[in-house]
Parts: C-alpha cells; structure tokens; sequence
C-alpha cells in the first residue's frame, strides 16, 4: 500500500512521460483514469505509416513532458549537459532534414537511408530513457529503494549495461512482431531467431570486444534474456488467417535485412 503523497509523485511521472501507455500496469496500480489520446499509440502503430506517426506522436507529446517538469538541459556539477529529451528533438529535427533530403531524386542513395535508420534508433533509444528517467530519478535522488525498481543495491547501475542490448533486443522483436506480411510468431521462435543475429555478429572480427558484450559470458545476450525482454509484446489479434507462420531462417533473415552488422554495432555502443 502505497501513500496518498507517493500516488501523487508517481502520476506526477506519467505526466512527463511521452508513451505512459507503456505501463498499463502502473495507471491500474494507481487506479488512475487513462490519459486523453491513451488509444493514438496503437492508432500509430497499426496506420499505414507506424513509423512516420510513431514520430508524429511522439513529438505532439514533448511539449506536454515539458510542462509537466520535464528539462531540455540540467546542471550537473557545475556542467550544463542537454537531457535525453533534447537529444530526442535533435534527433527527430535530423530524421525530418534526411527524409525530405531522401526525396530528391539525386540524393536516394544508401548513405542516406543508413542515417535515417540509425537515426530513427536512438529516437527510440532517446524517448525510452527519457520514460525510464521519469520513473527511476525521483526514487535515486531522495535514496529510495523499491522493491520492484532497485531490488539490490547498485541494481539500476548495473542494469545499465544491459541496455543498449536491451533496446537493440527490443527494437528487432518489434520489427518483426509488426510486420503485416507475417504470421503469427511464438516467442521462443522470435528470441531463438533474434539470439542467432547476435551471436554471429558477436563472432564476426572484434565484435566480441564491444563493452556491452563483455558483460555476457558468451558475448551475447542468452536466449533466456532475449526471451524475457519480450515476453510482454505483443502481435496484432487481427493478422489475416491465411498469413504462414515464418520460418527459422526468414526469420534471420528478415532480422538482418533491417539490422545489418553495422546498425547493431552503432547501438551496441551508444
């Protein structure tokens, strides 16, 4: 049970927050009434363009995170260093400059949409730690330890290292879970494929040296922690019955269709 001072910060959080609808779970811990436009990220996700709307939805919502307390640039020591926020609009000013410069006929060359791809990832990366920010800083400033958060003491700095695998992880089963040529895809199958894109690019050159992998002992993320950063995602209900089931090795393929060694090795060391 939680008191009524505590239930105020944490939906003082959601506020600041850009996709509170990432944890459903909070607004009916805190029996909390949903916010307006709570239903525009699946709209997003299931229109025509989800990327592009995605975007969109994103950016309408940084103004609303800004008057909820969020900050564009804060003073650490005596040091101005921009937030992840700012690093979100930078990037998503970036990602519009190369997809209007990707229009003109002259300019359509792999260059460019390899700085539209790698862009469009640490969007996602910007505005998933700016949510997770929102919900950890509060409880790190005042020296408190949740049970659900920071289990152990140094967890969160530990976890840390785990997360550009994490949203690398992520990022690839959303690919895959919201492609609509695809059938619906177990999750086993979908870490299984997912483990074996990692574990080649870890044994490809010095791949294996990148901070990030030294952290596992085998260079890779396990299929048991691939498994678990995506077992609350979920495919779309509504995919068309006659849509076959993919296999193993589509499934790599896909995967490094859109996450060739480079793009993975630029989020690994973000």
């Amino acid at each position: 049970m939680i008191t009524d001072k505590e239930a105020k910060e944490q939906l003082s959080e959601l506020k600041k927050m850009l996709l509170p609808e990432m944890l459903p779970d909070k607004l009916k811990y805190l029996n909390a009434e949903s916010p307006n436009g709570i239903n525009l990220l699946v709209e997003a996700l299931n229109s025509e363009y989800p990327g592009l709307n995605l975007i969109d939805l994103i950016q309408q919502r940084i103004p609303k995170a800004l008057k909820a307390g969020s900050k564009l640039n804060i003073n650490d020591n005596g040091i101005n260093q921009a937030t992840q926020l700012n690093g979100l609009i930078q990037n998503i000013d970036a990602l519009t400059h190369n997809l209007k410069s990707l229009t003109k006929p002259e300019n359509k060359d792999e260059i460019l949409v390899d700085n539209i791809i790698s862009i469009s990832i640490m969007i996602g990366y910007n505005a998933g730690s700016h949510d997770m920010k929102v919900n950890v800083e509060r409880h790190a400033n005042n020296g408190f330890e949740n049970n659900v958060i920071n289990p152990h003491k140094g967890g969160i700095e530990k976890a840390k290292k785990f997360e550009p695998a994490k949203k690398l992880v992520q990022l690839m089963a959303t690919k895959i879970i919201l492609n609509p040529k695809l059938g619906k895809i177990s999750k086993p199958a979908l870490s299984t494929a997912i483990h074996t894109v990692l574990q080649e690019f870890s044994n490809e050159g010095n791949n294996k040296n990148i901070e990030t992998l030294k952290s596992y002992t085998q260079r890779c993320p396990g299929q048991g922690a691939i498994k678990g950063w995506i077992v609350k995602f979920e495919q779309n209900k509504d995919l068309p019955s006659n849509l076959k089931k993919p296999s193993h090795s589509k499934l790599v393929e896909l995967l490094k269709i859109d996450f060739p060694a480079r793009t993975i090795k630029k989020f690994l060391k973000s």
